[in-house]
């Protein structure tokens, strides 16, 4: 089972709706936001996606309520979804991974606020001894393309823990 990862969209509506309609074409039934939408309006956007949303605030995120009252799965990291079988620990910055994590043997720990796509191991990232020295680290990369000029997000497969990096064409 594949799932869709998101992060950094601040408010780039374009970029949120070629997201959206890519996820919806291959029809997945999750999706992963790891923060910065920023204002309710870009988050009202991904109620299209025809699956499931979790999500996290990121640091840009100022209109919390705003947002809860849009998407009502969002709330603050470190978060643990599970999904599949899989406990995957969600939050906007690797700063926010931690001595105070809620999981410790989480399957990947997925993040965003670089704008910078990663797919990486836990103890590549500095989080040895926090996490599993195998577990996956996920970061999508921006979907806004506002620091990169890559408009990015990650498929994840749950089976086997592979992600991919897919860079849209806008």
């Amino acid at each position: 089972m594949r799932i869709g990862v998101i992060a950094d969209s601040h408010d780039n509506l374009t970029a949120i709706r070629y997201a959206v309609n890519y996820l919806n074409a291959l029809k997945l039934q999750w999706l992963v936001h790891c923060g910065d939408f920023i204002a309710p309006f870009a988050a009202r956007e991904f109620m299209l996606f025809r699956g499931k949303i979790f999500a996290v605030y990121g640091n840009n995120d100022g209109e919390k309520k705003g947002l809860k009252n849009t998407l009502d799965t969002i709330d603050y990291p470190p978060r643990v979804f599970e999904i599949a079988g899989r406990k995957l620990l969600v939050a906007h910055s690797i700063d926010e991974i931690g001595a105070a994590c809620p999981e410790k043997r989480p399957d990947a720990v997925i993040c965003g606020h670089t704008h910078f796509a990663t797919i990486d191991y836990a103890y590549e990232q500095g989080l040895e001894g926090m996490l599993e020295k195998d577990c996956l680290f996920l970061n999508p990369g921006e979907c806004c393309g506002y620091l990169s000029d890559q408009y990015t997000l990650a498929l994840l497969d749950l089976t086997d823990l592979k992600a991919e990096i897919v860079e849209l064409e806008i």
